[in-house]
C-alpha cells in the first residue's frame, strides 16, 4: 500500500504536458474566495447605508432647537469620523444613542418626522435581509459551513445533522472492526481505499 501511495504521489508532483505556471485554484478554494469577498462587501455596503440614514436625521442644520442642535454637531462628528475610518460599531453605537434619545419625543414626532422614521427603518430591514443572505460567511459561523446543503446553501434541522452524524459514526465503527479482525477483508479495504485515495490526488492535482 505505502509503495501505491508513493506512486500516486510521484504522479501528481509531475506536472503534466498539458499544464504550464504554477497550479490552478480548484472550484472549492474559487467559491470558497467568492463567498469571503461578497460578505466584504456586504460590510462595505451595510456601513455606507447605516452612515446615509443616520446623516439624514442628525443633521444638525436641519435642527432649530440650539440644544438638539449641539448635540447633533457632536453625532455628525462622530458620524463622519466612523464612517472615514469604517468603523461600524460606532455607527451602531451612535444609532443606539439616537434612538434613546427620540424615543422620548416619539409621541410629540410630527407626520413628516414620523416618514423619516419610516423610511430608515425600511432601509434598516433591507439591510438586515442582506446581512441574513450572508450570515454563513462570517467567522463564527465556519464550523456550520460543513453542515451546508451542497446546492441550496442552507443548513438543515439539527435533527438530520444528529441522524447523518449517527450514521457516520456507525460506518466508521464498522470499518474499525474489519481492520482489527484482519483477513482478506481488511486487505479489501485498504485496497479500495488506496485507488480511492490515487482518484482524488489525480482529480484534485488535474481540476480546472
Amino acid at each position: 500500500m505505502q509503495e501505491r501511495f508513493e506512486a500516486t504521489m510521484n504522479e501528481v508532483r509531475q506536472p503534466s504536458s498539458s499544464q504550464s505556471g504554477g497550479r490552478k485554484p480548484t472550484k472549492a478554494q474559487l467559491e470558497k474566495e467568492k463567498k469571503q469577498q461578497e460578505a466584504e462587501e456586504a460590510k462595505k455596503r451595510d456601513l455606507k447605508s447605516l452612515y446615509k440614514q443616520l446623516a439624514k436625521v442628525l443633521h444638525p442644520d436641519l435642527e432649530t432647537d440650539p440644544v438638539r442642535k449641539l448635540q447633533k454637531e457632536e453625532w455628525m462628528k462622530r458620524l463622519t469620523t466612523a464612517h472615514a475610518s469604517g468603523d461600524l460599531r460606532e455607527l451602531l453605537s451612535i444609532e443606539m444613542e439616537w434612538l434613546g434619545v427620540e424615543a422620548s419625543n416619539l409621541a410629540s414626532a410630527t407626520d413628516e418626522k414620523l416618514k423619516v422614521y419610516c423610511t430608515v427603518l425600511k432601509e434598516q430591514i433591507a439591510e438586515i435581509k442582506m446581512q441574513m443572505r450572508f450570515l454563513m460567511d462570517q467567522p463564527q459561523y465556519a464550523v456550520l459551513h460543513r453542515f451546508a446543503n451542497g446546492l441550496m446553501g442552507y443548513v438543515p434541522n439539527p435533527a438530520y445533522i444528529k441522524a447523518d452524524l449517527r450514521d457516520e459514526l456507525s460506518r466508521h465503527q464498522g470499518m474499525l472492526s474489519v481492520l482489527q479482525n484482519g483477513g482478506a477483508e481488511r486487505a479489501k479495504m485498504i485496497n479500495r481505499w488506496a485507488d480511492d485515495h490515487s482518484r482524488t490526488m489525480r482529480e484534485d492535482a488535474f481540476s480546472f
